[in-house]
């Protein structure tokens, strides 16, 4: 730590003891308070990342924090706070994507666009994201025999569907198929021909 001159300084070389006398005030006064200005600065710009990201901070604070030790705390500014975190996050990224997709699944099959496994009805494929996959071996003989000479396929059935179930009633493709599929299997869907 510099010392302040003396009295003989002044008097000896004035020039030096005035450059000694700058520093030892920069180091004892001056130092102090930017130091403390900057520890504030750098605890509000920590917070409003925090509000901002508050997901992040809940999942990985221990982490970030750790990071930003490295850093001098006049450093810590907004967008310096954001780039640690988006760190700790690129460092996850494999468990961030999983959660989204699992997110958007839970999602699509809440609403009736997709099906999770077992929870599909008789004769849909659970890997149709749209719920319908035509398995003609689950319908009656005839009925199958007549929807395989009149060359039916899922993209088919599921227009049909459109048309004439969902759009005038206003319901789900899900439920359409659903509804269809059990008059088929169960008989109550005639055929051409039939009386």
């Amino acid at each position: 730590m510099p010392q302040p001159p003396t009295q003989d300084d002044w008097l000896s070389d004035p020039q030096d003891a005035t450059r000694r006398q700058i520093d030892y005030e920069a180091q004892t006064r001056f130092a102090p308070q930017f130091q403390q200005t900057s520890s504030a600065v750098g605890q509000m710009s920590l917070e409003l990342v925090r509000q901002g990201d508050k997901d992040s901070f809940d999942r990985w604070g221990p982490e970030i924090l750790s990071h930003l030790q490295t850093v001098d705390q006049q450093f810590w500014t907004v967008p310096n706070i954001k780039k640690i975190v988006g760190m700790v996050k690129a460092d996850h990224i494999d468990e961030i994507t999983s959660n989204l997709v699992e997110r958007r699944i839970q999602q699509m099959s809440d609403n009736g666009t997709i099906m999770r496994p077992g929870a599909g009805p008789a004769g849909t494929s659970i890997g149709r994201s749209d719920g319908i996959d035509l398995d003609m071996d689950k319908l009656p003989g005839r009925y199958r025999e007549q929807l395989e000479k009149s060359r039916m396929t899922p993209e088919v059935l599921k227009e049909f569907l459109m048309k004439t179930e969902v759009e005038p009633r206003g319901i789900s493709l899900k439920q359409a198929y659903d509804d269809w599929f059990k008059d088929a299997t169960s008989g109550d869907v005639f055929l051409a021909g039939d009386e």
